[in-house]
């Protein structure tokens, strides 16, 4: 007698392209004296369970960290840092506000707007390159040549590398914001 006709059991919920065995009957005759019996055995058309929702990303509590380390926490949650610097006292590159409170589910993938002190005193304000759509090494040899520095992330497992292609970055192209500042490219 079969006791587990499925493995995974029914109803859990299992990582997409997992390996699910299914127990099938063969259908079987016997012989009986005179009489034949078959038994038939019916199996219910495959149903595929939708993929399981990807688990949300929570939005770190960042006020006070430097932006590459903030921005490191959202990557790491698999959500992306929209860059605005603004006055602030605070040192170059300091986070003074999150628009999305620490602990907020979002989407992963979305994005949320760090506020980033431009410092007591500071630099003169210049246009930041568009690096999107660029290689990782075309891109940031652009940005450092403007005199911007360049942290350059993934959301995912994906490798960073020279040939990989900049998807987004923050601020964006065009921006203009105080030489030296960080960039943030995605790839």
């Amino acid at each position: 007698m079969m006791t587990d006709a499925q493995a995974p059991p029914a109803g859990s919920e299992q990582p997409e392209g997992s390996t699910i065995r299914l127990n099938v009957a063969e259908a079987s005759t016997g012989t009986t004296t005179g009489t034949t019996t078959t038994s038939q055995t019916t199996t219910a058309p495959a149903t595929t369970a939708p993929p399981p929702q990807p688990r949300p990303a929570t939005v770190p509590d960042v006020v006070g960290q430097e932006l590459s380390e903030a921005a490191r926490s959202f990557a790491d949650e698999g959500l992306k840092a929209s860059v605005a610097y603004v006055p602030s006292q605070e040192a170059l590159g300091r986070v003074v506000a999150q628009a999305q409170p620490a602990g907020t589910e979002l989407e992963r993938g979305g994005t949320v707007q760090l506020n980033v002190s431009t410092g007591p005193d500071p630099a003169e304000e210049v246009a930041v390159p568009r690096a999107t759509g660029q290689s990782l090494g075309d891109g940031r040899d652009a940005l450092e040549e403007a005199g911007f520095e360049v942290l350059a992330l993934t959301i995912g497992d994906g490798e960073i590398r020279n040939e990989s292609t900049i998807i987004s970055q923050s601020p964006s192209g065009g921006a203009s914001v105080p030489r030296g500042s960080l960039v943030v490219v995605y790839v």
